[in-house]
């Protein structure tokens, strides 16, 4: 009886994990494809409910790869879809139509859940939108550099795309910078 050697053994390990998690993720976009037949439209539209379906498919076919090995362009179609679908969906709670009620929960010492107004809940997935809007620009942007590579209309839209992303962030950095700046120096 011949046994695998120990990094052998691990490298087959970690392929069957990651067909088992492909496989699972696969199987939560499906779920969630077929379940958007049956959402009440109040709760949300039946296309967003399919669109998270198609996030999780996307995220089986990117995680693939660590089995085997699948084109590049595959790779590049199923990062478009999961961060291209994460976009439609922030852009969808923020600036979508009807009320929005999200909820959040601190665990910590104490506890405790806060249901927050509509507008607070627009204003943090908006952060968001803008931010995955930069990304998705930006990649697009980058993508089409290796075709157009002299293209000034893709260099400003790199540059508006750097600053769909450091606006949302702009708040975080100020807040760092002025905390760097009033603690004391030892």
């Amino acid at each position: 009886m011949t046994t695998a050697s120990p990094p052998e053994a691990n490298a087959a390990h970690g392929r069957r994990a990651h067909a088992w998690m492909s496989a699972a993720t696969a199987g939560a976009g499906l779920s969630l494809l077929w379940l958007s037949s049956g959402i009440d439209a109040d709760e949300a539209p039946r296309g967003v409910v399919a669109l998270v379906g198609a996030v999780f498919l996307g995220a089986a076919v990117a995680l693939w790869p660590a089995t085997r090995r699948l084109p590049r362009w595959m790779s590049a179609v199923a990062t478009l879809v999961i961060v291209g679908g994460l976009c439609v969906l922030a852009n969808w709670v923020a600036f979508g139509p009807g009320l929005r009620a999200c909820t959040g929960a601190f665990t910590g010492w104490l506890p405790f859940a806060w249901a927050s107004s509509d507008m607070e809940c627009r204003i943090a997935f908006g952060f968001g939108a803008l931010l995955l809007n930069g990304v998705v620009l930006y990649g697009a942007c980058h993508a089409l550099a290796k075709r157009f590579p002299a293209s000034r209309a893709l260099a400003l839209a790199e540059k508006a795309a750097v600053l769909l992303i450091l606006l949302p962030l702009a708040p975080l950095l100020l807040l760092g910078l002025g905390l760097s700046l009033l603690t004391p120096k030892r």
